[in-house]
């Protein structure tokens, strides 16, 4: 239950007495059951709020067997053993000591009862002594990271907690409350009885015999200190007792539905969006809060406003209306409005605009950064592209630009203004073989739709081209038949164009006899690879960076003595990740050897990188969107890269990138400092 009770209820066995100083004992234990009794009716009546809530979503089928040994030791490793959270020391050690402490108090709690009101004689000799002591250690661990929680939320103040609440500062108060008495309560019984006598178990109480030492320095007789005990005990027991009956109604219901939220996250690859059936479907996206899936619920109710989401957002980061954390929050209390005092639930209103404003669904650049360092896997992306499918398929409602990008793909296959037949103008004078039905390649080059119609990133396709041939590599490409991948539709919200897009490259593809797809483009590659399984069919798809890594590992791939721009000086490069290549596909490793494997190149991490990587801005369709509110994305990123070598190479890996970081160059007038490169450009 608390503290309360593993410092009072003693072992006969170490001369501490069940009860001590509680007359009569049987009076203490009936007000002890009582209030636990109706502290648990308030908490069941609570928690049967949120799961009545939480069961209003739709049916998801997040549950098999097959994977119960998966989702096992997600729990385990996300949960018990708080991998995301230790990636912020400062933050790990105030929770970890918060959550293993009080671990090891209920446990403490738990072989206490079990021993006094069942007689198991559990707790004696040895194991008594060290258990006394843990429960110290866990009492003080607690205590150290309710501190270190009130100095970051209320002193040091970071951005990502500015939104703190009443509740926040009531749950520090009373656990904080909770083990000050149960320390107080420990150090009133070892001044009566252990320190006087010099009981040698009192070394392993080291906190209760610090507060029993300043108990008994205040010079208070002990007949005053012996009789003010059960008054403590009972404040002790009453502040446990609300702790149970608050954990429902606060940010502590948490401690339930985070672990929940942790076993029932998403077991496909990162990012991947789920599959509509456009034949059946009668509605589109997510309108209403009871169009979400339970398990979208869940991630409502599981968020603690941590705020951690906030941290690397992009649109956040550059003052657009998008903070992830204020938008789950907000669609809580929206779902919690939802709830009648009298029971029951209200008609579903209409998420948008008052709940949801358009301009946080269209900020999005679908990175992955939020739902990548959730402690609880909150899944931020996904319901906004929700919002998106429904505003587009259902509403037509989407940014004008869009628009024209649409009708692009529609009538080009690709979102530039480029006419389909225009594909292979980029390497007319390169000798690239073009794949007809039922011929066959080791490597099929998937150039995308930037390699293909964009002026600058033809020049990547030309100088992957260049090391395919100089390696000897057999490949060939699609040509015109090639179409876009549709990443660009899907993570705008059109669901039927993304499909009838990959509908037509996957029936091509199957007349085609390949080992391997080879992208240059994060995009494509990803879609490629993650998604179109979705119709029934499998692909094996590389990423030029790994490629490129294991030509050179292998020896096939010579190494430049030099990279351009030549200098004569070792040159200074840093390493952009493209967000739909690191959080989404977890390559980061690649293209690092790649830059290292360089003799006279002086390779840099930015500040922000792996998987705390900061977007470009292009991504979830941006790329094709006015950039209207708040200060731009790109210009923050490029600032970052200069910031980090003042001159050299910028390298990244993605056609959207490149596009994006050179823009960034040229608005921050930085051209004579960075230059912008493919990784493949550097190579040869």
């Amino acid at each position: 239950m608390s503290y309360a009770l593993c410092s009072t209820l003693f072992m006969n066995l170490q001369g501490r007495e069940i009860y001590w100083n509680l007359l009569p004992p049987q009076l203490f234990i009936v007000i002890l059951y009582s209030l636990f009794i109706i502290a648990t009716a308030i908490f069941l009546y609570g928690a049967f709020k949120h799961i009545r809530l939480i069961r209003m979503g739709k049916k998801d089928s997040r549950f098999s067997f097959s994977f119960i040994i998966t989702r096992i030791t997600n729990l385990i490793y996300y949960g018990l053993f708080q991998r995301r959270i230790l990636e912020q020391p400062y933050q790990g050690l105030l929770h970890s000591g918060i959550l293993y402490g009080f671990i090891i108090l209920f446990i403490g709690t738990t072989l206490v009862l079990i021993q006094a009101d069942f007689g198991l004689l559990i707790l004696k000799g040895t194991f008594y002594k060290y258990f006394s002591l843990a429960l110290d250690v866990a009492g003080a661990a607690i205590l150290l990271g309710l501190l270190l929680a009130f100095i970051k939320r209320y002193v040091i103040k970071p951005s990502e907690l500015k939104n703190t609440q009443l509740d926040d500062l009531l749950v520090i108060l009373l656990l904080g409350c909770i083990v000050i008495t149960g320390f107080i309560l420990e150090g009133i019984r070892m001044a009566a009885t252990e320190i006087p006598t010099q009981s040698t178990i009192r070394y392993f109480s080291p906190v209760g015999l610090i507060v029993g030492n300043l108990i008994i320095s205040t010079g208070f007789k002990e007949a005053f200190i012996i009789s003010i005990y059960p008054l403590f005990w009972l404040l002790h027991l009453i502040l446990a007792m609300i702790f149970i009956a608050y954990i429902p109604w606060s940010k502590l219901m948490h401690i339930f539905t985070a672990p929940l939220n942790i076993f029932f996250s998403s077991l496909t690859h990162p990012g991947t969006l789920t599959n509509l059936d456009l034949e059946t479907a009668e509605e589109f996206g997510i309108a209403k809060i009871t169009d979400f899936t339970w398990k979208d619920l869940l991630d409502l109710d599981a968020c603690t406003r941590c705020g951690r989401c906030d941290t690397g957002c992009p649109a956040n980061l550059s003052n657009k209306p998008l903070q992830p954390r204020q938008l789950i929050q907000n669609l809580k209390k929206h779902l919690f409005s939802q709830y009648k005092k009298k029971g029951g639930a209200k008609p579903p209103s209409n998420l948008f605009p008052d709940t949801v404003s358009y301009d946080e669904i269209w900020d999005c650049t679908t990175c992955l950064f939020c739902r990548s360092n959730c402690p609880v896997f909150i899944e931020h992306p996904s319901k906004i592209i929700e919002f998106r499918r429904y505003l587009v398929l259902a509403e037509s409602n989407f940014p004008s630009e869009v628009k024209t990008m649409f009708k692009n793909m529609e009538t080009n296959n690709n979102p530039w203004p480029v006419s389909w037949d225009k594909r292979t103008e980029w390497c007319k004078d390169m000798d690239v073989r073009i794949l007809n039905e039922g011929e066959k390649t080791d490597v099929l080059l998937w150039v995308g739709c930037a390699g293909t119609t964009d002026e600058r990133n033809t020049k990547v396709a030309r100088h992957l081209v260049k090391i395919l041939h100089k390696t000897g590599i057999d490949f060939a490409i699609m040509g015109n038949a090639e179409r876009c991948c549709g990443d660009p539709a899907r993570r705008i919200g059109n669901e039927y164009l993304y499909q009838q897009l990959a509908n037509e490259n996957i029936n091509t593809l199957k007349k085609y006899n390949f080992t391997k797809i080879l992208s240059s483009c994060p995009h494509c590659y990803s879609t490629l690879k993650n998604e179109y399984h979705q119709m029934g069919t499998e692909f094996s798809v590389i990423h030029h960076t790994e490629f490129l890594w294991e030509l050179i590992r292998s020896g096939k791939l010579s190494i430049p003595q030099s990279v351009p721009p030549r200098r004569d000086n070792p040159q200074s490069v840093t390493y952009h990740d493209s967000c739909y290549l690191g959080r989404y596909n977890n390559i980061y490793n690649a293209p690092r050897k790649v830059l290292r494997s360089l003799s006279d190149v002086k390779f840099r991490e930015m500040p922000r990188n792996y998987k705390n990587s900061f977007c470009c801005g292009a991504g979830g369709g941006r790329m094709w969107m006015e950039e209207k509110r708040g200060t731009r994305i790109n210009q923050n990123r490029i600032q970052e890269a200069y910031n980090t070598i003042k001159d050299g190479i910028v390298v990244t890996a993605c056609p959207y990138c490149l596009t994006m970081l050179e823009d960034g160059v040229k608005e921050k007038e930085l051209a004579d400092n960075l230059k912008v490169r493919d990784i493949a450009e550097i190579l040869i």
